[in-house]
């Protein structure tokens, strides 16, 4: 008889003349297998000393396909998940959403998915007997997936809330990615709700970002999207997505904008980066270890077959930092109230002319549409962040 080491259900199935998933639903009981198949595979299991992994403490996690690089979101998340299972006894085998073939060959008592496109809770949902969990994708109730998400609505909602009490009506979110993903879904329904209940000018909008294309490849229109956000009269941005923020910020800053006398900005939070930047980003926080625990939580209790009776909503935490400051046209009113009233005659009198004398409101170059050659916001800038057609 052969070690156990040596035998995969590749190899039964070779014997047997039986699909993989075939073999796999016998060697795990599935009720759809005939008397005979499941026979013919269990004697070949041990013909060959076929031994499963420890089913009872597997579990399988889904990763996005291969093609796209795990970046700041997945990399926290799966840490999360990572120390999770440590803490709760479990083995993880991980696997890409483009390679679940491989998932037959294996022996898991449930999957956790934080693939985000959409797709796995239909692929998998109907395939597969096993109880599944996924975390910011789409659930599907009918065939027993359930999802955990990060309050979506919630952030959006703090993120605003606290740009307008520092009076700013102007406002813009970047949703990044792909913007028919479940989250940046819930992101731009939430934005154009709340834009209505705090009354933003109609200059308000949402936009897209950085999206990825077919070969995964990040592509970054941000300096033309920042560029034509701004020249509308926008006073504050806020910027989706963990893997984003930096390239926001250096965006920004392309453009020459000061952050956050020109522009206020608000991003998600990049772990260990966010709070040590020049100022320091106001952030969104997905609280990682809440969803990997709640998607454990909800996965043991499909396994082991308590009633689910709905998703999951894990609140976002909010970091208020240094990136956030009056709008422009609010700080001169300020400054001009505390001026005597010959100081504030003078003050509007000069307030949109070239009088260098002017100095208590002297716009940007960028923001007068006066930039000089030599500005931050080059053609070597240009270049590397081309005009976002649909802006």
């Amino acid at each position: 008889m052969r070690k156990s080491g040596d035998c995969s259900i590749r190899k039964i199935a070779e014997a047997t003349g039986f699909h993989i998933s075939t073999v796999s639903r016998a060697l795990n009981n599935h009720p759809k297998i005939s008397a005979r198949t499941a026979i013919a595979v269990l004697n070949a299991a041990e013909r060959y000393g076929y031994r499963p992994h420890p089913r009872g403490r597997t579990l399988a996690v889904v990763l996005p396909a291969c093609g796209m690089p795990l970046y700041y979101y997945s990399t926290s998340l799966l840490n999360a998940l990572r120390l999770q299972a440590a803490e709760r006894g479990y083995l993880l085998d991980i696997f890409s959403s483009d390679q679940m073939e491989l998932l037959n060959e294996r022996s898991v008592s449930g999957i956790v998915s934080f693939d985000f496109n959409n797709e796995m809770a239909k692929r998998l949902g109907a395939r597969s007997s096993l109880p599944m969990v996924c975390i910011n994708d789409s659930a599907r109730h009918i065939e027993g997936v359930y999802s955990v998400f990060s309050d979506e609505y919630g952030a959006v909602k703090k993120a605003v809330a606290h740009l307008a009490g520092y009076g700013h009506s102007k406002i813009a979110m970047l949703v990044n990615g792909n913007i028919d993903t479940a989250c940046n879904l819930a992101r731009r329904k939430a934005f154009e709700e709340i834009a209505g209940l705090y009354s933003l000018d109609p200059v308000s909008t949402w936009c897209p970002g950085i999206f990825t294309d077919h070969q995964g490849k990040r592509i970054a229109h941000l300096y033309g999207t920042v560029a034509e956000l701004v020249r509308s009269g926008i006073t504050a941005l806020i910027s989706t997505g963990e893997s984003e923020s930096l390239l926001t910020f250096h965006a920004v800053l392309s453009c020459g904008l000061r952050i956050p006398d020109d522009l206020s900005l608000v991003t998600w939070e990049q772990p260990d980066v966010s709070g040590y930047l020049t100022p320091a980003l106001t952030t969104c926080v997905q609280d990682f270890p809440k969803l990997a625990s709640e998607a454990l939580d909800l996965l043991e209790a499909l396994t082991e077959g308590r009633p689910v009776k709905s998703d999951v909503l894990v609140d976002y935490r909010f970091f208020d930092r240094g990136s956030v400051a009056l709008p422009r046209e609010l700080k001169f009113f300020r400054s001009t109230a505390e001026m005597s009233p010959e100081d504030q005659a003078h003050a509007e009198d000069c307030t949109g002319t070239d009088d260098d004398s002017c100095s208590s409101r002297g716009a940007h170059p960028f923001l007068s549409g006066k930039q000089k050659t030599g500005n931050r916001a080059d053609n070597a800038d240009q270049n590397r962040y081309p005009q976002h057609s649909s802006v």
